[in-house]
């Protein structure tokens, strides 16, 4: 019996399915640039540029021009896929070395849409390597290369928005904030701030005292950006905005030397109130917390501040509980949780105020308020716990032109929490009231979780977290069964 036609081209079909590998299709992108004048210009593009790039390629593309000039390359284009976090490029990604291999400093690595900046390389190499996984593909990116005398500097744009944009920072300590802060801040702006301490052998500490952007994925929209160096094209220490896991740690210290370079970039929608930050030489350091709340973020009460730190501590002033505090201040902290279950426990540790006639306070002289429901007023020697039900809390302190040498202000601690019956995440502490607190303020002498169960010697020695567990009892004729669950 024959077997028909159709049925062969089926068979056919099925073995050529069986037996052929699918081919990923890979560029030749290994190259080198050669320049030789100066000004001389070269492009340099992903494979297939301005079409989408393969998967699966490992480009290196080395740029060399004549010794005793500089390489100096501009991205004109850049859309790659994106990471998985602000600072996290570990799918597609392009990193720049300053020199002829990897084993070169590596000036940064980057993804997303969010191009890397100009670049100057030291010397007269440059290797940028190109990397893309098997997953999504984008239209990639286009350079200009330029061969540069060894002295250029690039000038710094004047922007239409003020001054305050560049800003050389040399002193060994000091505050700068975002423009117009504690407003909001304008759109399109890109301001630079170079920290550079005049001791050249220590290094330089940053910490936010306020920080309030616009939330995105992977930080793409309004940012702040840091490199560890005194130009732009150091290497990324971070890059922050709002949102979940977005906000910068409670303190950056550079690596490579005593210079940071922060980058403030918004762009054409919306607004927040900024920044304001604080920066010295390592070697100094940031003033202690005394003896309380040593491991939270401290926070001088003065004009506005908006936080996402998970604690922190709020004084009068420099020298609260030892000193009176000054007249005529004005202040305004708003804490901010980025989880919608997380609420807001402030421990008024000490007040020492200016004392007001009974049913006076919040309307005449010096207080302290909070917003709970209703907002509680504090004068005097007042003090307390009390709990926000919210993921924001604002606290105010008002001092009017009267002196009172008497009063020294006032120490106030606050945790922001949330509380899951499965248990508290990575990096949590579980109090014995159910609440969850970040593990950096447990045993550091401070009531964080409203019951001390965070200061327990138990939970200093060991670190213990409290888990609740529900005991199920199965009773039969033979024997019972004892299960227990989380």
């Amino acid at each position: 019996m024959r077997t028909p036609l159709s049925e062969w081209v089926v068979s056919m079909v099925a073995i050529v399915t069986l037996f052929v590998r699918p081919v990923v299709l890979q560029a030749s992108c290994d190259e080198t640039y050669f320049l030789h004048t100066t000004g001389e210009v070269d492009y340099l593009t992903s494979p297939y540029y301005p079409s989408m790039y393969p998967p699966l390629q490992s480009c290196s593309y080395l740029i060399l021009v004549e010794p005793g000039h500089r390489i100096r390359i501009a991205f004109d284009s850049f859309d790659l896929e994106r990471g998985s976090g602000a600072v996290d490029c570990s799918y597609d990604r392009v990193q720049i070395y300053d020199g002829e291999t990897e084993a070169s400093p590596r000036l940064g690595t980057w993804c997303g849409q969010v191009p890397p900046p100009t670049i100057l390389s030291t010397h007269s190499e440059l290797l940028v390597q190109f990397t893309s996984d098997g997953s999504i593909q984008e239209t990639g990116f286009s350079a200009t290369v330029r061969m540069v005398n060894y002295s250029h500097v690039d000038q710094r744009p004047t922007p239409e928005g003020p001054p305050a944009c560049h800003n050389d920072l040399p002193s060994y300590s000091g505050f700068f904030q975002s423009p117009g802060f504690p407003e909001i801040y304008d759109n399109d702006i890109d301001c630079v701030y170079v920290i550079n301490p005049n001791n050249v052998y220590a290094r330089a500490q940053l910490r936010f005292l306020s920080f309030d952007l616009e939330p995105s994925y992977s930080c793409i929209y309004d940012y702040v950006e840091v490199r560890d160096g005194p130009n732009p094209g150091a290497p990324v220490l971070g890059r922050y905005c709002g949102g979940p896991g977005n906000a910068p740690p409670d303190m950056i210290e550079s690596r490579a030397g005593g210079s940071l370079y922060v980058i403030f970039h918004t762009d054409y929608s919306e607004r927040f109130t900024g920044f304001r930050a604080e920066y010295i030489d390592a070697s100094v350091g940031f003033p202690s917390v005394d003896d309380v709340g040593q491991r939270g973020t401290r926070f001088v009460c003065d004009g506005t501040i908006v936080t996402t730190a998970k604690a922190g501590l709020l004084v009068s002033h420099d020298d609260a509980l030892s000193t009176p505090y000054p007249v005529n201040r004005q202040c305004n902290v708003t804490i901010r949780g980025d989880r919608q279950n997380e609420r807001v426990f402030i421990n008024v540790v000490d007040s020492d105020l200016s004392p007001q006639p009974a049913g006076q306070c919040g309307f005449i002289g010096d207080f302290l308020s909070i917003d709970t429901n209703p907002v509680t007023w504090l004068c005097g020697r007042d003090r307390g716990h009390f709990v926000i039900d919210s993921n924001r809390a604002t606290l105010r302190f008002s001092s009017d032109a009267l002196a009172n040498p008497s009063a020294n202000g006032f120490k106030v601690v606050y945790t922001v929490f949330y509380e899951d019956p499965f248990g508290c995440d990575e990096g949590y502490f579980m109090c014995s009231n159910g609440r969850c607190i970040i593990d950096e303020v447990v045993c550091d002498g401070v009531n964080h979780c409203g019951d001390e169960s965070d200061e327990w010697s138990e939970s200093c020695q060991g670190g213990t977290s409290y888990w609740w567990i529900t005991v199920v009892i199965f009773l039969s004729t033979s024997f019972p069964c004892i299960y227990l669950l989380p």
